[in-house]
């Protein structure tokens, strides 16, 4: 499900800063961007996803430091496969998100695409009220 910056609550709005403000704290500082799309997409132990790009916004000027966008696991474990195009190659990964993990995006990348490719049922806290399956939240620039 698909929502503007308007219609989002605020506790998700709120994840945005956390996340600028966890990444600054590891590392060089980042500067704060608003953020206009939000999805969430929910995932039943034997569902997947497609590989989608996300909006990092890249217009090939040199920009500062930020985070571009990010992704956010509540409930079971989800793997990632993403891919990060770069001068003309692609680079295939693949990070695992447990419960309460993101995964941020600065804009140093120009280009990326991701999918779910596993659910690993069972593995949500047990003191989380949610069904079987994760939440995938996603949180872009553009």
């Amino acid at each position: 499900m698909g929502m503007g910056n308007k219609t989002v609550s605020e506790e998700i709005r709120a994840l945005a800063g956390g996340i600028e403000e966890a990444v600054s704290s590891i590392g060089t500082p980042h500067q704060k961007l608003p953020y206009k799309r939000f999805t969430c997409d929910f995932f039943n132990p034997s569902g997947y996803m497609e590989k989608v790009p996300l909006a990092l916004g890249s217009d090939g000027k040199k920009k500062k430091l930020a985070v571009a966008g990010f992704l956010m696991a509540i409930g079971d474990t989800l793997k990632i496969d993403y891919i990060v195009g770069e001068d003309g190659h692609c680079y295939n990964y693949s990070v695992t998100l447990a419960s309460g993990d993101a995964f941020a995006v600065n804009t140093d990348v120009r280009e990326l695409s991701f999918s779910v490719s596993e659910i690993k049922a069972g593995t949500k806290p047990k003191e989380l009220l949610l069904r079987d399956g994760a939440l995938l939240i996603t949180v872009e620039k553009d």
